[in-house]
């Protein structure tokens, strides 16, 4: 029975990897098109990407558009997650759903609710509106993440802390935030990941100039459809899993802390 099973979980490991595999192999083609097997071997199209001008500034966008989300979201997912954890009033269930609804909705359906809304604005094209746009996106991440940490969390430190005339902003910066720090950068990584991969709100929402890098894959694929699409999206994936890999490096720390504050009481 264990066998079928690890047999069974290598097969569907191998069948969601596969198509990410044969994307990273035709990103080295020395080939003018897409192809797979590749005629010859080639970093032309990794070249063709730092080199033009099209591309850096989709890419430059797309930094500073995760940069900016992530700095404006985390304060308010961390506020948030302190009113919904720690607050008791009526509908506290009714909120926590409402915070998670932007995670439920598919993407076109979020992007034309905001193309309309900043469309009555004056709003569409420009930098605010999208930055907006992703931080609603984006927050339920920073929610979820640091309820995840504030569940774990012993709030008899902060009366200890409190016990030994520490104030309420005092407690949080040296007792709480170290020790839910953990799940915060979580949600920051998660957060900056989906704002720089966005592709539904920014093609509604982001004119020719701001185009993001998503965008400049999405108008790749409709005109030209050449290999340096898949040298982009190889850089994706290897962005996706350094993130997968500091996220885990968190989340034991995040254990390690919480098992040494265990055995310190």
């Amino acid at each position: 029975m264990r066998r079928a099973i690890r047999i069974w979980a290598w097969t569907a490991i191998i069948m969601l990897n596969a198509p990410i595999v044969v994307v990273a192999i035709m990103s080295f083609s020395a080939g003018d098109y897409l192809s797979f097997p590749p005629a010859g071997l080639s970093l032309h199209w990794y070249g063709s990407y730092f080199h033009s001008a099209r591309w850096m500034l989709a890419t430059v966008n797309s930094l500073r558009l995760a940069l900016a989300t992530v700095a404006v979201a985390t304060p308010v997912g961390v506020l948030g997650s302190f009113g919904l954890m720690r607050g008791r009033f009526r509908l506290r269930r009714v909120a926590l759903l409402l915070v998670n609804t932007p995670l439920l909705l598919p993407g076109v359906v979020a992007a034309i609710g905001m193309y309309v809304f900043f469309a009555r604005l004056g709003m569409i094209g420009s930098f605010w509106s999208i930055l907006l746009a992703h931080v609603c996106l984006v927050v339920p991440i920073v929610v979820i993440s640091t309820n995840a940490a504030l569940e774990t969390f012993d709030q008899n430190l902060e009366l200890a802390a409190a016990g030994l005339g520490a104030n309420r902003l005092r407690s949080f910066w040296w007792v709480t935030r170290p020790l839910i720090q953990p799940g915060i950068l979580t949600g920051m990584l998660f957060a900056f990941l989906l704002s720089f991969d966005e592709l539904p709100v920014a093609l509604f929402l982001t004119g020719t100039d701001g185009a993001t890098l998503p965008v400049r894959m999405w108008s790749n694929v409709r005109d030209e459809m050449d290999p340096t699409l898949a040298a982009v999206s190889t850089l994706l994936v290897t962005l996706c899993v350094a993130a997968i890999l500091a996220t885990e490096f968190l989340q034991r720390s995040r254990a390690a802390g919480t098992g040494q504050s265990r055995s310190e009481q």
